[in-house]
């Protein structure tokens, strides 16, 4: 029976092996931003059976880990921060614009904001607002009296 579902589900045995890179995954999720797995990627140092133990004593069974290839992007993260802190940022611009003429204000001042004249906006007349129609009082209050 169970080989069964396992052939319709495409299941597949996970290996972990000592010295591969794995991410745990998190035992309850802080808020619907974050995410299923830790991104700190974790060193297989023991396996028994369907129990993996990873740096930082961590010990859980083989469904909470995946993973990570070595070719995956953030398995060389590091490596690419440093040559991209070595790396100079020269940057090939055309200078097509006029250059700006110093002490030459291209925005108004705020003090020229604040001594604009304002103009009050106009109020609606009553003949724009839309009339509300016409609705009689409930039966059940007719015998009321204010």
């Amino acid at each position: 029976m169970k080989s069964y579902a396992d052939s319709k589900n495409c299941a597949r045995e996970k290996t972990l092996v000592k010295g591969d890179t794995v991410m745990l995954k998190r035992d309850f999720k802080g808020n619907k931003l974050s995410t299923i797995y830790d991104p700190r990627l974790r060193t297989v140092t023991n396996t028994k059976g369907p129990m993996v133990t990873v740096t930082g004593n961590v010990t859980r069974n083989i469904s909470r880990f995946k993973k990570i290839d070595s070719q995956h992007p953030s398995a060389s993260f590091d490596d690419e921060v440093e040559e991209l802190e070595e790396t100079p940022w020269i940057v090939d611009t055309p200078q097509t614009t006029s250059p700006v003429k110093p002490n030459t204000p291209t925005k108004p001042s705020h003090e020229a904001i604040a001594n604009k004249p304002t103009t009050p906006l106009p109020l609606p007349s009553m003949s724009k607002i839309r009339e509300r129609r016409v609705t009689r009082q409930p039966l059940r209050f007719r015998d009321y009296e204010c």
